[in-house]
């Protein structure tokens, strides 16, 4: 997340694990970002919406998890959001990573964790731009890691990855916030009845046949009451 620097600010948008939006820029400042942010929102949305069975509720654009550098300038962005409903995560990269055993922050484990999803297969670039492609693979081979005392793989701090590498990899930072397991999105299942046959009922029309109808009726005349 930037504001007026050299870095750039980079959105990230995947649906289960098919990355489809990919956009990069610069100079702009946190209530800019913000109106991305909830417009991107907006989009997700109305594509989970069309998936659905057409008598389902649309899903609400705040329902759509929102991952956010926190760092820096990002906390301004996470706090607008969250004042407007929306579902946010904030990140910190230097904060404790979820596998504390395995990394020693939370830089190192988003870097592996995405490598690790790719490595699975569960990770598709293949509906970007070949440019947007061709950066983010540059990016990606870029920082160098090494293990601790304890065991545990350290990626390089980015500054240091941005000196060798001439510029910020913000775009494999915004991939690697894009593939942070989230919870899932709730999508309602409509249960619509079965459908009903246009045609008469073959039983009904057995009985009619055996029993004309001012039989059946008279019958119903003589029949005593209990």
């Amino acid at each position: 997340m930037a504001r007026f620097g050299d870095d750039a600010t980079t959105f990230h948008v995947q649906w289960g694990g098919v990355s489809f939006v990919h956009e990069s820029m610069n100079r702009q400042d946190t209530m800019w970002t913000v109106g991305q942010l909830v417009q991107l929102a907006k989009q997700a949305a109305e594509r989970a919406t069309a998936r659905l069975d057409r008598c389902a509720p649309p899903i609400d654009p705040k329902q759509i998890p929102l991952v956010v550098d926190d760092d820096g300038v990002g906390g301004g962005v996470t706090d607008r959001l969250r004042e407007l409903g929306y579902f946010v995560r904030a990140v910190r990269a230097g904060s404790t990573a979820h596998a504390p055993s395995d990394y020693p922050n939370l830089r190192s484990e988003l870097w592996f964790q995405a490598a690790d999803q790719a490595h699975k297969g569960k990770m598709s670039l293949a509906k970007l731009p070949t440019t947007v492609r061709q950066k983010l693979k540059l990016q990606a081979m870029a920082p160098r890691w090494k293990l601790d005392s304890e065991g545990r793989r350290v990626v390089e701090r980015k500054d240091e990855t941005k000196k060798r590498l001439g510029r910020s990899p913000d775009d494999m930072d915004a991939l690697n916030l894009a593939y942070l397991p989230m919870p899932r999105v709730e999508i309602p299942v409509v249960q619509r009845p079965p459908p009903r046959s246009l045609l008469p009922d073959p039983q009904s029309q057995r009985q009619d046949i055996l029993q004309p109808r001012g039989f059946r009726d008279k019958q119903a005349r003589l029949r005593p009451r209990g």
